[in-house]
């Protein structure tokens, strides 16, 4: 059984964050006020969170604490004047004048903060920028995550609905067997958790009529999917049972996008005859355009259909979803559907089912739907969530430095405020307000450059983030956004309040040549840089493991040679072809015509190809070497490949032959193998000549011989492993020998460039059958770049964070040197009127840089030692530790770093003494 604990465990963890969070916000609050209001405050913030939680989800929860922690930061700042100045210690007869003071006092702090940050152009301008980066980019992240992860289904009680899954550890196949139509009948019949249970499974079909011939992909459903998702249709109505049992797909419903795209939208659609693969069918309704089950890529779907009476128990080759009854989890779904698999073999008498149920050990497995639709793009996406926080963290940095610097350069200013009067209560609400008013202005920028971001990665980021076509930067997203802009506007007006109030008379004593940093002082910038320069070097230890990843993944050896060849894919209707013999007499005579073009050198055609992300197997049987009872034999994929399809790809033939037309013509049974094959039953020896058999129970009359031996080609994507894989001659007429060829993918080499032949290709095929459409036109090396686009996507983004981290850690590192060697002029000056060289100079303030930048790399290599564990699911041919990235990333982090501290240093080196003494 599959453990569901980790769902529930995530829920509970994010609730006592949240408590935590608004725990942590009452300190802001006077012990007084905490001591009076804490508990009360606790209990009610803790009651409503459960249920915000329970009536809106988790979105819902966080914008219901993003407004609590505003909230409670404005009453700490209420409480904090009142603390610190005596008119609010008194007793106020009125609440009204209390808040009517305080509000006065706030718009006059923020007209001057106003005026201030507006005669310093400079400073308000980098600080709103380096704000902005931080905010805007984890606004466009969090948009994401936001759609993908954390918003609910969009379907009615999306939370009730589950994936049915099975696994079956006999045979080794922990998950991944789905469904099957007899399995459908048996859980609808007798279990006592779901309220319904669909299956459906896809397909391309060829749509003709009103326009040209388009390969549609369609879903065949059962009528339950109805009853399972809730989602009623925009016009007409779903599939009924009657439409199931009607003898055929005798009914339709369209997708929006097809609805709009090829029909216009008409609304008289309902009612009119379709032509899918030749067979007439009636448009019955038209989905709503947010509708995307179970992909976006769905055009129509069609009944599936299954009689109870014959519903077979093998082919787990459906997929299944089911509605949960009110009151039960996943967990309970899976218990009951457990108890329900011993029954099987009462409920389809034979071998087929023992076998599967005893030996193969037939497991259930329940989840929820958004699991299984969101997958392992989670993790991906909250390690993206994690490097745009460390961006925000660096730039907190960069931005904290910036204030020390003002506040210092302000000390006589704050020295006469505290001499007319000011309290410290007073002076923290002065920086809060600057603070505040600068990070909110950040912010607004920021959500315009998430807005930007997202319209990138909607429009271009890969095809594998689910719902990607949800995402937007909505009221949640402002929300969390101004959340996070009023917390760093707060964090930034707190560090000056921090330090201690300047002495009027020692500040004014030193204003004739500056407030000095003290030792103190300048520990704190350093603080921050080290700081940054850590968090940097994490970033670009992640980035550097993802490039070396993908540098490993486009230098993989598929197997076979993708450049000048194209792929397209042709599927022949039951009505032009009724019988094998026809489909395979068009076949043949299309590839004879391929193979007839100048342009093309060779052509071959497969029922999947490598990378088409589907995985077909059966036990396969080696003669003379029959299992022991009760032991299935290993499940091996399998391929149905025509004569020239291995020349075609130039897929190294390791020994033996492949497929010729005489194995196709004379059905002799030869079969080729890959060496994943060889190397799992017959390691060590020449395996051609062997007999087997794959599929069902063997035969005297079924067993196919080796007759050659091939390299291993990827299954399903590029990082799996080698695949055992037998490959079985494709055309030819005998149905007892092969699946039939109504559906094939041709692989077609060419001297010109691949796409440039599709036209012809298509020519060729209209020739032949003009109502016939191709489908899936691409060059194979686009297949095979399309199957390392999310590595890549994650690469590029991790890439981005880490320059920007580069980036902003060099401008930290200089603006600190370039603030020490301005307060040490005068110390600089004495040392070089007392005969110091200008190379000791120099040496002096780069060993204090670099002093900085090793400590922030130690600290760093700590952190990227420990973060990089989460990303082991990410990589590919790289250890989460790889030496190679840890030494090297060190190495040109520091480089920076001194690079950024030489112009300081240079500057520094040319000191004239005479100059500096003066200025003292």
């Amino acid at each position: 059984m599959l453990d569901q604990q980790p769902e529930q465990g995530r829920r509970k963890y994010l609730l006592h964050l949240e408590q935590t969070l608004y725990r942590f916000a009452l300190r802001l609050c006077p012990q007084p006020f905490r001591d009076l209001y804490r508990d009360g405050m606790v209990a009610m913030f803790d009651l409503r969170l459960r249920e915000v939680r329970t009536t809106s989800g988790s979105v819902g929860s966080l914008a219901f604490v993003v407004r609590e922690l505003v909230g409670l930061i404005v009453v700490a700042l209420k409480q904090r004047v009142r603390d610190f100045n005596p008119a609010y210690r008194r007793r106020v007869p009125h609440a009204a004048r209390t808040e009517r003071h305080f509000m006065s006092a706030l718009a006059q702090e923020i007209r001057h903060a106003a005026r201030r940050l507006i005669k310093s152009p400079g400073f308000t301008a980098a600080t709103v920028v380096t704000l902005a980066v931080g905010i805007g980019a984890n606004a466009a992240i969090f948009s994401v995550v936001n759609s993908v992860v954390l918003n609910p289904l969009p379907y009615p009680d999306s939370d009730r609905l589950v994936w049915l899954d099975h696994g079956a550890p006999g045979i080794g196949t922990p998950r991944g067997l789905d469904m099957t139509s007899g399995l459908y009948v048996h859980y609808r019949a007798l279990n006592k958790t779901l309220e319904e249970v669909a299956i459906y499974f896809d397909a391309d079909l060829s749509l003709t009529g009103d326009g040209e011939p388009e390969r549609v992909n369609a879903s065949l459903a059962t009528h339950t999917l109805f009853d399972v998702l809730r989602v009623p249709p925009l016009i007409g109505r779903w599939l009924t049972d009657a439409d199931d049992y009607s003898g055929g797909t005798g009914a339709a419903v369209l997708s929006h996008q097809l609805w709009s795209t090829r029909y216009g939208s008409d609304q008289s659609i309902v009612g009119r005859t379709i032509q899918l693969d030749g067979t007439p069918v009636e448009v019955v309704g038209v989905m709503p355009p947010d509708f995307g089950f179970p992909s976006r890529d769905t055009q129509l779907w069609i009944p599936l259909v299954v009689d109870p009476a014959t519903a077979r128990f093998g082919g787990f080759n459906r997929h299944g979803i089911a509605r949960l009854k009110p009151g039960f989890e996943p967990a309970d779904a899976q218990v009951d559907i457990e108890s329900l698999i011993p029954r099987l073999t009462e409920a389809f008498p034979g071998s087929a089912s023992q076998s599967v149920v005893n030996d193969a050990r037939l497991s259930s497995i329940v989840i929820p739907l958004k699991e299984q639709e969101v997958g392992d793009i989670e993790r991906t996406l909250w390690i993206l969530v994690g490097t745009v926080g460390i961006i925000l963290l660096i730039a907190c940095a960069n931005v904290a430095n910036l204030f020390l610097v003002r506040a210092e350069s302000r000390q006589r200013e704050i020295a006469v405020r505290k001499a007319l009067g000011a309290d410290r209560g007073q002076m923290v609400l002065h920086f809060l307000t600057e603070s505040t008013m600068l990070a909110v202005a950040g912010g607004v920028i920021g959500v315009g450059l998430a807005l930007l971001g997202v319209h990138v990665l909607v429009n271009f980021g890969p095809a594998s983030i689910p719902r990607l076509h949800e995402v937007a930067v909505n009221g949640t997203v402002i929300a969390f956004t101004g959340g996070i802009s009023f917390a760093t506007g707060i964090l930034f007006g707190m560090i000056p309040s921090t330090r201690a109030m300047p002495h009027l008379v020692a500040s004014l004593r030193e204003g004739g040549r500056g407030a000095t940093a003290g030792h103190t002082r300048l520990r704190a910038r350093n603080v921050l840089v080290a700081s940054q320069v850590a968090l940097a070097l994490i970033l670009l230890v992640a980035a550097g493991l993802m490039t070396r990843s993908f540098w490993h993944l486009i230098n993989i050896d598929p197997g076979f040679e993708s450049k000048s060849v194209l792929t397209f894919q042709v599927g022949l209707s039951t009505s032009d072809h009724p019988s094998r013999e026809s489909a395979v007499a068009f076949h043949q005579e299309l590839m004879d015509r391929l193979n007839g073009l100048p342009s093309v050198e060779l052509a071959g055609a497969v029922t999947c190809l490598p990378l088409c992300g589907a995985w077909a197997g059966s036990p396969l049987y080696v003669k003379n070497s029959s299992p022991e009872p009760g032991v299935i034999p290993p499940v091996v994929a399998h391929r149905r490949v025509s004569a020239g399809y291995f020349e075609t790809l130039k897929v190294s033939l390791l020994s033996g032959r492949t497929i010729e037309l005489q194995d196709q013509q004379q059905r002799n049974g030869a079969a080729v193998v890959n060496a994943a094959l060889v190397q799992r039953f017959w390691p060590g020896q020449n395996p051609i000549g062997k007999m087997v058999y794959h599929g069902g129970e063997p035969s005297e009359n079924n067993w196919y011989t080796v007759v050659g031996v091939v390299e291993n080609s990827p299954i399903r994507n590029l990082t799996d492993d080698p695949s055992p894989t037998i490959y079985l001659p494709l055309l030819h007429s005998d149905s007892t020998r092969g699946v039939s060829p109504q559906v094939l993918t041709y692989v077609v080499r060419t001297s010109t460039p691949p796409l440039e032949l599709a036209r012809t290709v298509r020519r060729e095929v209209w020739a032949m059958n003009p109502n016939l459409p191709i489908a899936r036109v691409q060059s194979m090396e686009q297949l095979v770049s399309d199957a390392g686009i999310q590595m890549a996507f994650t690469m590029v983004l991790l890439a981005l964070a880490a320059a920007v981290a580069l980036l902003l850690g060099a401008v930290g590192i200089y603006g600190v040197v370039s603030y020490v060697v301005s307060q040490r002029t005068q110390e600089i000056g004495v040392r070089v009127a007392l005969g110091a060289q200008a190379r000791q100079v120099s040496s002096m303030v780069l060993k204090h840089a670099s002093t900085v930048a090793l400590v922030g790399i130690g600290a760093g290599l700590i952190g990227a030692f420990v973060l990089t564990r989460f990303m082991r699911t990410l990589l590919f041919g790289v250890l989460p530790v790889d030496p190679v990235t840890f030494v090297v990333v060190p190495a040109l982090l520091l480089c920076v770093n001194l690079l950024a501290s030489y112009v300081p240093a240079r500057r520094a080196a040319r000191i004239d003494p005479v100059e500096a003494l003066r200025s003292e």
